[in-house]
């Protein structure tokens, strides 16, 4: 009787691993099913105006699969990259950390996000070493990373070096990426937008 209960007990457990979650967003019940994988980050897909929407740490790959490609691939495709002004600050990327807030759901995300990742290729950046956060249309992630580094509109990319944040583009460059980028690296920061 005891090995029946302990059987019983171990189907339990691992049937609520794979649960479903239901996520509310603007009076909209979204059903989302959950793997019973451990994840290598922290991340779900939900529905937001009808489309599937990343929420949590991703990766580049995650954008080029799936329903994101379509945007990624062809705007990573179509921009040109500056390779004059990446020339200017490719040396000074060493030891610098890159955090980007994006929102698969936001134009400005699916046309800078590409195209910022093209321009760190063009750089030599090693792209698998960039924290992607992906946010809600509240600006809200899984793990409030938004909160720890200020975050209020996407897309966002904050360069930080020994810690410290040296820059960030948010939402639109002042000049262009490439070079708001420079300026950052060199130490002579634009004000982004929406600066307090």
């Amino acid at each position: 009787m005891n090995k029946y209960i302990l059987f019983l007990s171990f189907l339990l457990a691992m049937s609520a691993c794979s649960t479903k979650k239901v996520e509310k967003d603007n009076n909209k019940t979204t059903e989302v099913t959950m793997s019973t994988e451990k994840p290598s980050l922290h991340n779900q897909e939900v529905t937001i105006d009808d489309a599937p929407a990343l929420i949590g740490e991703i990766r580049e790959s995650d954008l080029q699969k799936d329903s994101y490609n379509e945007w990624y691939s062809f705007y990573k495709k179509d921009y040109k990259v500056n390779e004059e002004v990446v020339q200017s600050f490719k040396n000074d990327l060493k030891d610098v950390d890159v955090k980007v807030f994006i929102g698969t759901w936001c134009s400005d995300s699916q046309d800078k996000g590409p195209a910022f990742f093209k321009i760190m290729e063009e750089a030599d950046y090693p792209t698998d070493e960039i924290h992607m956060f992906s946010l809600d249309r509240d600006k809200k992630g899984l793990d409030n990373q938004e909160t720890t580094y200020h975050v209020s509109h996407v897309p966002t990319f904050i360069f930080l070096k020994n810690g410290k944040e040296m820059g960030r583009i948010v939402e639109s460059p002042i000049n262009s990426l490439e070079e708001d980028i420079r300026d950052i690296l060199k130490g002579n920061p634009q004000t982004p937008n929406y600066a307090e």
